[in-house]
Order: C-alpha cells, then structure tokens, then sequence
C-alpha cells in the first residue's frame, strides 16, 4: 500500500468510528429528590405491610435530622422511607420486633424508645424509659414473654417495656465499680 492508500483506508476508518459514537446531549435533566447525607446504623429483617417477614429494613442516621427505617421488598424493589417522629434523634442501635410485629428502635441522642407499626406506616415515641440521665438506646431485644428489653449508655441502664401494659422498668444499673 502506498501512502496515500494509508491516508484513504485511516481516514475512512476514522468517520465510520464518528457514525458509532453515541449522542452526547448537555441538557438539564430532573433525577429526583437528592439523597441527603446518612449513614446506615444497621440492616434487618422484619414484618412487612402485611405482618408476614418479608422485609428488610435499613436504619439510616442523618446529622441534625430524625433517624429514618428504610423499608426495601427484595421480591418486588420496592422502597418506603419512614422519618422518625422526633427531630435530633439522629440515629438507632436498637432494633426489636414484639409480637405483634410492630419494630422498635432505640434512638439517640436522648434515648428514646420508639415503636414503628408497618402495617399503618405510623410512629409512636415511647419515651426515655432509662431515664433522662442516658444518652443511647445501645441495643434491644424481645424475650419470649413479650417484653422489649434495651441497654443504654453512659450509665448501662437495663430496662424493660411491656407492650400489652406500656409499663416501663429500669432494672439495674451498672457502673465500673460494680464490676470490681
């Protein structure tokens, strides 16, 4: 090939490369709500919509707003957003479900006990049942009875919350010294 049958077959080649470039458009384009700033404070299973354990839900912390429970169908995709009903309670380590699949949380930074009905999609504050000396709601769990048991920190309070009577009970505080 001589030198200008180069130039023939690379320029050729060049415009068919131009013909499968895709189309570049600049245009504005709406993508949404913008995903404000978060962190996930935990993932877990739990009732869905219609009481069956179908769900997985996502705690989301965000600075100076309410914790928010991202509730995510893996079946369907689905995605629903719950804001907490307090705002400054920024997060949660806690995470129980009672017996009549209604999901607690333990926020922070005032350690409130909060229950979540994902049938109704509706928020309930319970209160700070360790008392308004603690900061954190570190961990729930519910014991076979029923009850909603939680430990808080700084003073690691031991409570518990009877959903059938709302009654609340601290039951023990530890301290360094106890533990020497």
């Amino acid at each position: 090939m001589n030198r200008h049958s180069l130039r023939y077959f690379f320029a050729t080649l060049f415009f068919i490369s131009l013909s499968f470039q895709p189309d570049f458009s600049f245009a504005f384009r709406n993508l949404g709500a913008p995903v404000k700033e978060g962190i996930s404070w935990g993932s877990y299973v739990g009732p869905g919509k219609t009481g069956r354990t179908d769900t997985i839900y996502v705690v989301l912390g965000r600075y100076k707003e309410s914790v928010s429970l991202l509730a995510v169908h893996p079946d369907t995709g689905e995605i629903r957003q719950f804001d907490g009903p307090l705002p400054n309670e920024m997060g949660s380590w806690g995470f129980a479900v009672d017996q009549e699949n209604r999901i607690y949380l333990g926020s922070y930074y005032h350690a409130h006990l909060l229950r979540f009905d994902p049938r109704t999609g509706m928020w309930e504050d319970l209160g700070r049942p360790a008392g308004e000396s603690e900061s954190f709601i570190c961990a729930l769990t519910t014991a076979p009875d029923g009850k909603i048991w939680g430990g808080t920190f700084p003073s690691a309070k031991l409570f518990s919350y009877d959903p059938k009577t709302g009654e609340t009970k601290n039951l023990v505080a530890l301290s360094i010294g106890d533990l020497e």
